[in-house]
């Protein structure tokens, strides 16, 4: 359940474009899933956001290599884990490209095609 409303903006931006969630996907703890999971369920807040690298959540919890955020979004949420920044790359490109097996094997569990090309 959502904590009382406090009035604070949960879709504000920083100067690189990051929202909370976005911040939230490198807590690399579990108290990191539990934020996720508060904000993501904010119907204010949206997973699709992108920063001004057109990076989404997803992206940054697959370059974090956090495992349990990229479960929470795919696997217990259903989000679509197939989406392109603004040079065409998926969170798949930039786990496999950091060594980041499991978060690999998820992608391509939860429909993420190794084929799509840069």
């Amino acid at each position: 359940p959502d904590s009382p409303a406090l009035g604070l903006p949960v879709d504000a931006r920083d100067s690189c474009g990051l929202t909370p969630l976005m911040c939230a996907v490198g807590v690399p703890f579990a108290q990191g899933v539990d934020v996720c999971r508060l904000l993501a369920r904010r119907k204010e807040m949206s997973i699709s956001a992108r920063n001004r690298d057109g990076l989404s959540a997803i992206h940054l919890a697959a370059i974090a290599n956090n495992l349990q955020v990229l479960k929470l979004f795919a696997e217990e949420m259903g989000k679509n884990v197939e989406v392109f920044d603004n040079e065409n790359c998926t969170p798949l490109h930039y786990a496999a490209e950091q060594g980041h097996y499991e978060i690999v094997q998820l992608l391509l569990a939860c429909g993420a095609r190794s084929t799509t090309r840069q």
